[in-house]
């Protein structure tokens, strides 16, 4: 992975237990470089180790470091404030070294590789070998992938989402699914129904409002099942990171607004998808919705979720074709109310019930 960052060109080299940060300066030619291993960023392994660090640099460093250069050293810090938590800090001290001493890292790999392919166009036997050494890289990239311990985070959401997870609702936070359930970040192992959809806001004053206020209240929150995952957020910007979640069996995403690519979900897992509106009202058949409608327009990476059942669109307004739809063979259930698809004729099927 190769970054400019104003006179240096900055390489960063990850290998299975560490990375390697490289600064070179091209006026003067002068090389800096450290091996940084997991333990260096123990205190950030929630949010990924040395996969973060990595993504952090790359992200952060063209755009604020700013690099200090002595005869024996380079220094920069990269600061991090995500929302809702503490301001992070990275400070680098990357020594300087010798170029004959700037071995052993993917430059001498990717040489040693292009003289193996020469030999292998060769011989047969070559191209073998080559082809196991092939395999045993491609097992080292899948175990970097994952490396992200047992949980992972997604941004706008403060919670450490486990990997295992089966079942999985974010839902932002205040927010209603159409089942007239409520979540709140004040309590989130908890949830209360609203069938009549009224007074969403919550207020933490009130004492009614408290989870032990009485089951007489009509605030009597209820425990979450304990085999459904419940997290709430404020601005959830992107979900890469669920692609980690290769058991996820049932997701719903209720009230996203900025998330536009889903197609970093793992492959053939899902039975139930569900990308809906923030409902603010319910009156058991009709819901109304706040601003915060899914901004999703694009369904072609569904083709990637052929085990899918269940699928509701309900609040997406923008989206207005759902044509991949038709090459899920397993679909049972599709929901279009409150979206933008006209047309769907063309899902026309005995086995497929469409609500529009």
């Amino acid at each position: 992975m190769e970054l400019v960052c104003g006179n240096y060109d900055v390489k960063l080299i990850p290998n299975q237990k560490d990375f390697i940060l490289r600064l070179e300066n091209r006026e003067n030619a002068r090389l800096f470089e450290r091996t940084f291993f997991e333990r260096d960023f123990a205190e950030y392994i929630v949010l990924g180790g040395l996969e973060f660090v990595v993504n952090l640099l790359k992200d952060v460093m063209p755009k604020q470091a700013m690099i200090k250069e002595s005869p024996t050293q380079a220094t920069f810090t990269v600061s991090w404030t995500p929302q809702f938590t503490r301001r992070i800090e990275f400070n680098f001290a990357v020594p300087a070294i010798k170029r004959d001493k700037a071995s052993g890292d993917m430059d001498e790999v990717t040489a040693r590789m292009k003289k193996m392919e020469k030999v292998a166009a060769e011989q047969k036997a070559a191209l073998d070998r080559m082809l196991v050494l092939y395999d045993k890289i491609n097992s080292h990239v899948t175990e970097l992938e994952a490396r992200c311990g047992d949980t992972i985070t997604l941004p706008g959401c403060d919670y450490a989402i486990p990997t295992n997870v089966e079942n999985l609702n974010l839902i932002r936070d205040g927010g209603m699914l159409p089942d007239s359930r409520c979540f709140s970040s004040y309590y989130p192992s908890r949830f209360v129904r609203r069938p009549n959809g009224q007074g969403k806001g919550f207020n933490l004053h009130d004492p009614s409002w408290h989870p032990q206020h009485g089951t007489s209240s009509s605030m009597n929150w209820e425990e979450i099942p304990s085999n459904e995952k419940v997290y709430t957020f404020r601005t959830l910007s992107n979900i890469t990171n669920l692609k980690y979640c290769k058991r996820l069996i049932n997701l719903t995403i209720c009230g996203s607004d900025k998330v536009t690519d889903y197609s970093s979900l793992a492959p053939n897992t899902l039975l139930t998808l569900n990308i809906i509106g923030d409902a603010t009202c319910n009156d058991g058949t009709n819901l109304v919705y706040t601003s915060y409608r899914p901004a999703l327009t694009d369904v072609s990476w569904i083709a990637k979720q052929p085990l899918l059942q269940q699928v509701s669109f309900r609040g997406c307004t923008q989206l207005v074709n759902v044509g991949p739809i038709k090459d899920l063979p397993n679909l049972k259930e599709l929901d279009l109310r409150d979206t933008g698809v006209k047309n769907t004729g063309f899902l026309a099927s005995s086995t497929l019930k469409i609500t529009v």
